[in-house]
């Protein structure tokens, strides 16, 4: 097996130099070869997150687990989230877990600590992305921008409504027609790939 390994890799090499691009079809063979597995049992979404970084023109963090997901074009971190249609469903997920909430801290403390994060971290600074792929996540179809502002206030204000809660799905119901989340559009700017096809929606102002 290490022989056979081998010999694909030489092979990889001479005709991938680049890193990313051996990565890429490292991510497109994973897809083909997962026939009896869910190709998702097999990704910690890094590869995901290298694919969305070459697509939109981020600097991926490749060597840390911890911190901002990329940098912009000015140095600042970066949040990626990516995502795909929930299988058998019409709908998707742009789930942020909260800071832990202290021992006795009172609903507005809370409130107040866990925007103060989503303003000032320097993972997010440079805002926030949600990239949108195909259900192998090796295809990117758009992705949406958010500001560091709106992420905090759209938080602040699912937790004055939910005190209690520990995180925020920013996702929602897919149109039929536009394959996309109106509820996401609304609140972001959309970004499309140069060679994807606009599916225009006669429900929604574009």
């Amino acid at each position: 097996m290490e022989q056979l390994v081998q010999r694909l890799y030489d092979q990889l090499k001479r005709e991938c130099s680049d890193e990313d691009a051996q990565l890429t079809v490292c991510n497109l063979l994973l897809s083909k070869v997962s026939q009896a597995t869910d190709v998702s049992k097999l990704h910690a979404g890094g590869l995901a997150e290298m694919q969305a970084c070459t697509a939109i023109g981020l600097k991926w963090n490749r060597q840390r687990i911890h911190g901002a997901d990329a940098v912009n074009a000015h140095g600042e971190g970066v949040e990626i989230k990516t995502y795909k249609r929930v299988q058998g469903g019409n709908s998707m997920s742009i789930n942020y877990a909260f800071p832990a909430r202290k021992k006795g801290e009172s609903d507005e403390v809370y409130r107040t600590r866990v925007v103060n994060y989503f303003l000032t971290s320097p993972k997010f600074t440079g805002g926030h992305y949600w990239v949108a792929f195909n259900q192998e996540k090796t295809e990117v179809y758009r992705w949406n921008y958010a500001d560091t502002m709106t992420v905090a206030t759209l938080v602040n204000d699912y937790l004055k409504r939910n005190p209690t809660s520990k995180s925020i799905n920013f996702g929602g119901t897919l149109c039929k027609q536009c394959h996309r989340c109106h509820k996401v559009d609304a609140i972001t700017k959309l970004y499309l790939p140069k060679e994807a096809s606009h599916k225009r929606c006669s429900s929604l102002k574009e």
